[in-house]
């Protein structure tokens, strides 16, 4: 598949023109090369992101004669410190146009420099952003939130239980995806400290209900991600630390090179990581070939066409998963990573907590509005 996640109603740039109006193309019909089409699903292998420089050269052909390529987004600086007194742990997720700390007594950012104590709260210490909405697991039991229109607190929308694992004194549920209208996590459950009962949940209602399927090979699910079609689950041991799924049902366990840790999807690839010197891709989720990122990263991110796979003292990005370039974090242990409007968020440990940011675009000498609403936009390109 070539295509990719972008922005609705607004260019997929930092400096958008989200204030201006702009037309909706739809060329569905007509099948022009270049023409944009918003669309809430896959358009089909003949589409691409369309970056800041393919809306404004589309939908504001004279601006773009003036500014050109200057909003196309383009990572050439490393990470930065930033100022920061408050303790915010070692966990983060970005989305809905902020950065929310991984607690049970969450903090909120809109830019992940000035940070305020979610008002009214919850428990956010497993949870994940899906399309705006925050699903965060206690137990048994998943529970849903959204942001606030202040973005300074969160609003419990549901709750509704998990399949209940048997047996364990521990139950573990990892990060919730979604693909094609269908949520999938996996979990796991531990009795003094062993694997005791494991499994996936799916739901179709949005997470108001979930049902519980099987999974292989004693697998245990962290990190996950959907793409071209497919689910797929990072845990096990080295050789069979994915599993993948097209429908959240039947789940098959997929021999790889290496373990994996963490998984991110986007400009048609799976990159996962390992916190070794292997890591791995995959295009369909079923094959996976070894690659090589400087740092062993554990953590990885995609935002708008980059990859960022972070280690505690140093960070890679790349476009395709194939070529990497190395960015350096300042001085610390940085053991999470975000990404979420225009801009890759790293936090070390101490208190205070280190806090690092690599932007996602360069500075524009024009002063338009940005724009964080997310949806999708494609270009045609072929």
């Amino acid at each position: 598949m070539t295509y990719a996640y972008g922005m609705k109603g607004a260019p997929a740039v930092g400096n958008g023109l989200g204030g201006l109006p702009r037309r909706q193309a739809n060329d569905a019909a007509t099948g022009k090369v270049g023409s944009l089409i918003v669309s809430e699903s896959n358009p089909g292998e003949s589409y691409l992101l369309a970056n800041g420089a393919a809306v404004l050269k589309n939908d504001y052909k004279k601006l773009y004669e003036v500014i050109g390529d200057a909003f196309t987004g383009i990572i050439d600086s490393s990470f930065e410190a930033k100022d920061n007194s408050d303790s915010l742990g070692t966990n983060v997720i970005g989305g809905a146009g902020v950065f929310v700390t991984q607690s049970s007594s969450p903090k909120i950012s809109v830019d992940g420099e000035s940070w305020v104590a979610a008002s009214p709260s919850g428990n956010l210490g497993r949870s994940s952003f899906v399309g705006g909405v925050i699903f965060a697991s206690e137990g048994n039991t998943s529970k849903r939130y959204t942001i606030n229109a202040s973005k300074t607190g969160l609003e419990l929308i549901g709750s509704s239980p998990l399949p209940a694992l048997s047996g364990p004194q521990t139950v573990i549920w990892g990060k919730v995806v979604e693909g094609n209208g269908v949520h999938v996590c996996a979990g796991y459950g531990l009795s003094s400290g062993n694997l005791s009962d494991y499994a996936a949940a799916r739901s179709t209602d949005g997470g108001e209900t979930w049902t519980e399927h099987a999974v292989p090979n004693k697998f245990w699910g962290g990190s996950a991600a959907f793409g071209n079609g497919v689910f797929v689950i990072g845990g096990g041991d080295s050789s069979t630390s994915i599993i993948s799924s097209s429908d959240g049902i039947t789940w098959t366990s997929r021999s790889t090179p290496s373990g994996t840790l963490d998984i991110a999807f986007g400009n048609g690839v799976f990159i996962s990581v390992s916190g070794d010197s292997t890591s791995m891709r995959s295009v369909d989720g079923i094959s996976w070939e070894p690659i090589t990122i400087a740092g062993k990263p554990n953590k990885i991110e995609y935002l708008d066409g980059f990859f960022v796979a972070a280690s505690n003292n140093s960070a890679a990005i790349s476009q395709d998963g194939v070529a990497w370039e190395s960015r350096e974090f300042p001085t610390g242990d940085f053991r999470a990573l975000a990404a979420q409007g225009g801009r890759f968020l790293a936090l070390g440990t101490g208190n205070p907590t280190p806090v690092a940011i690599l932007p996602r675009y360069s500075e524009s000498l024009f002063s338009l509005p940005k724009s964080t609403n997310p949806g999708s936009t494609y270009v045609k390109v072929k």
